[in-house]
């Protein structure tokens, strides 16, 4: 007797389980298809609005300029690419990578990461923590006593 009554309430909760189950599905497959409706014409809407303005000559000439003004930051971003990856594969920073290569740093796959760029940038912040001017590196290297333009360095002998 007890043992036909839980079969019949495990029944009753697995038909329950399905039913809901069933309904989920049933109002998601619902809901998204008039969502995809709704959205299809809402995409549709929005097309059609810039559809008109996009093609006036005087949009369309303000995309060439900005367009033009893209290639160019382009090629200005390369040059400064360029004497940054040769900043750091000159000899003032041959030193630097040599140090890093001790102690365990893989600078070439940081300057991958990160650019060249990126990397003298990282490298400036570092620097300014520790009191070590690298554009007085780059420009001059480092002096001797740590004194160079507003350079202090208590560990290299600066006051």
């Amino acid at each position: 007797m007890l043992i036909t009554s839980m079969t019949e309430v495990g029944t009753i909760l697995i038909g329950f389980v399905v039913v809901q189950t069933i309904f989920a599905l049933v109002s998601f497959v619902v809901s998204s298809l008039i969502v995809k409706r709704y959205m299809n014409r809402a995409i549709d809407d929005v097309a059609d609005l810039f559809g008109g303005i996009l093609s006036e000559p005087t949009v369309k000439k303000a995309f060439s300029i900005l367009g033009g003004k893209s290639g160019e930051a382009r090629s200005d971003k390369a040059v400064v690419d360029s004497l940054a990856t040769d900043i750091l594969n000159g000899p003032k920073f041959s030193a630097l990578k040599m140090g890093a290569d001790l102690i365990g740093v893989d600078v070439e796959s940081y300057i991958e990461k990160h650019g060249a760029m990126g990397t003298i940038q990282g490298l400036s912040q570092i620097a300014g923590m520790l009191g070590i001017d690298i554009n007085s590196i780059i420009g001059g290297g480092l002096q001797s006593g740590g004194q160079s333009q507003g350079f202090s360095n208590p560990y290299l002998g600066g006051q």
